[in-house]
């Protein structure tokens, strides 16, 4: 079941206007006889490579969402265990932080999942500010090595936040991708001519059908691949099959309990 929505997951719109245009293309060729004679290594150049450079720099984004996301979820963790193991912590202040933690935690995941956008990264900095405020109010309570652990992983994790803001808002390059989707709906008038050159030397029906499926089987997987590149682009939507299980890496209030 899941190969079947794998497979019909890139089937859209896109793929139904570039089956169109190639049978467009095919219906022109066949009609008038055009012919044209065209390398087809330009279909690695134009349109592989770029799609490919496209996909592999969507996945390492994915990645490093994945390796930021445990680091995070890791230090959130030791920092709340740092705090309340301090000899004669209040445990109003013990409290107040793992509090501030659990709003870290919400707020992340508010702002990677959610697309309008109503959490900022700016409302996870003032949180992180207030954290820091917490452990500089009970400083004097912390020895040299209690210090230095505390102000560094708290440091490691506003790293985290501000790595996973940037991979959040930025993507691929968006002018690659244009072009990528341009040349893929123009490339049928370029191909499907350049098949009827390459055809069998004698023209019958099973030879034309064969040129037909052959066009809409190369636009199809064109299409596809592109639309594969989307659904990874944002690792945060839960749109795609490949999404990050994001709520995974939120924080239960009775591990920092």
């Amino acid at each position: 079941m899941k190969k079947i929505k794998g497979l019909t997951a890139v089937i859209n719109f896109r793929v139904f206007i570039v089956t169109i245009t190639t049978l467009i293309a095919f219906y022109l060729c066949y009609t008038y006889e055009l012919k044209l004679f065209v390398d087809f290594n330009v279909i690695s150049i134009a349109i592989v490579f770029p799609l490919v450079f496209t996909i592999t720099g969507a996945y390492q984004k994915r990645q490093d969402a994945l390796r930021l996301l445990s680091d995070y979820r890791a230090n959130l963790v030791g920092i709340s265990d740092y705090f309340k193991t301090v000899y004669k912590m209040p445990e109003e202040n013990i409290k107040k932080f793992n509090s501030l933690l659990s709003s870290v935690s919400q707020s992340l995941y508010e702002m990677l999942t959610d697309k309008s956008q109503k959490t900022s990264v700016d409302e996870i900095r003032n949180i992180m500010k207030d954290i820091h405020g917490v452990i500089y109010d009970n400083m004097s309570r912390f020895n040299e090595r209690e210090k230095d652990s505390l102000i560094g992983t708290k440091r490691e994790i506003s790293r985290c936040i501000e790595n996973l803001n940037a991979l959040n808002i930025h993507g691929t390059p968006s002018s690659l991708r244009s072009y990528c989707l341009f040349f893929i709906y123009i490339f049928p008038f370029i191909y499907v001519p350049a098949l009827f050159n390459h055809s069998f030397v004698e023209v019958t029906l099973t030879n034309q059908v064969i040129i037909m499926i052959l066009s809409v089987l190369i636009s199809f997987v064109l299409m596809a691949l592109y639309n594969i590149q989307l659904y990874i682009e944002n690792p945060f939507d839960q749109e795609g099959l490949d999404d990050i299980k994001t709520e995974i890496f939120k924080i239960e209030d009775k591990e920092i309990a």
